[in-house]
């Protein structure tokens, strides 16, 4: 079952369970850990609504309020 609104843990753990990471930041295309970034501005159970990207850009872009051009 899916709630409309998960808990960021429920996400998470979700995520995990489904989709293995590759380790290759999508921002700035290190090889290093990664975690999954939401690109869009709601929780989806879709994985094309999620990046994986390293910790600094990832930090960087929830600092800034930024959204992940997922064209790119």
């Amino acid at each position: 079952y899916w709630k409309p609104n998960p808990s960021y843990n429920t996400l998470h753990k979700w995520l995990v369970d489904q989709y293995k990471k590759q380790g290759v930041c999508f921002a700035c295309k290190l090889v290093i850990k990664t975690d999954w970034a939401r690109v869009s501005k709601t929780y989806t159970r879709n994985i094309e609504d999620y990046r994986e990207l390293c910790r600094k850009c990832h930090y960087y872009f929830d600092r800034e309020g930024l959204y992940i051009d997922i064209d790119a």
